[in-house]
Parts: structure tokens; sequence; C-alpha cells
């Protein structure tokens, strides 16, 4: 009896391991899977005592740095709300982001770039 549950026992084993494998192999192995919809979110936010004009100016700046950036076709900034943390608030900012159509390796290195660039405008002190 017990060589018998351990043989099915086995046998199961064996028979997930297979199907595992097969899943396995025809998941999206890539960095960028093919659900990359070409375009991403961008969240700002400044100290709670910001008010909304400083976010709009801030807003703009970015989104300035950010049409300059390669790789971004459009960009779409809504100062005074989160969609990441759904707050409506005089110190958010949310930017909707638009990648242009090429290599996307290459967009992404360019747009993580620009990362670099968006902070070294603004002191962070204040």
């Amino acid at each position: 009896m017990f060589a018998r549950r351990t043989g099915v026992t086995l046998v199961l084993l064996m028979l997930f391991g297979a199907i595992a494998l097969v899943f396995g192999q025809k998941l999206p192995s890539s960095f960028l899977p093919d659900e990359d919809q070409g375009f991403f979110y961008v969240n700002l936010q400044l100290p709670n005592a910001a008010s909304l004009q400083r976010t709009d100016e801030i807003c703009r700046k970015v989104e300035g740095i950010l049409a300059q950036t390669p790789g971004v076709e459009y960009t779409t900034a809504v100062a005074g709300f989160s969609l990441l943390s759904g707050v409506q608030s005089s110190y958010s900012g949310f930017f909707f982001v638009t990648q242009s159509v090429g290599e996307a390796k290459e967009n992404y290195r360019a747009i993580s770039d620009s990362e670099g660039a968006i902070e070294s405008q603004f002191d962070h002190s204040s």
C-alpha cells in the first residue's frame, strides 16, 4: 500500500513539474513584455504647504523637460490631483506620458536619464 501511494505521488509530482516547465517556456522572458502599452505615469508631490500655483509652475517645468526627452511623444499634466494616491490636493501633480514608437529599450534609457535632469532642475531644500 505504501509503495502504491509513493508511486502515485511521484507520478503526480512529475506531471506537475512537466506542466510547470511547459508554461514556463511559453511566458515572455524579456524585460519589456508584449503587454507594454507605450505609456507610463509620473507622480509629483511637493511639500504639504505648497500652493496650487506653485504646483502648476513645477508641472509646467517638468512637462517641458519631458517634452525634450527622446522617446516621449506626448505629455499630459494634471495639477492638484494624484492618480496613484487618489488625493486631490494643492501639492500633488500627475503626468500621463506617452512614448513615441521605436525601440522600447532606447526609449526607456532616455526616459530614465531624464529623471536626473528633472531632479537637477529643482532645489530640494525648499
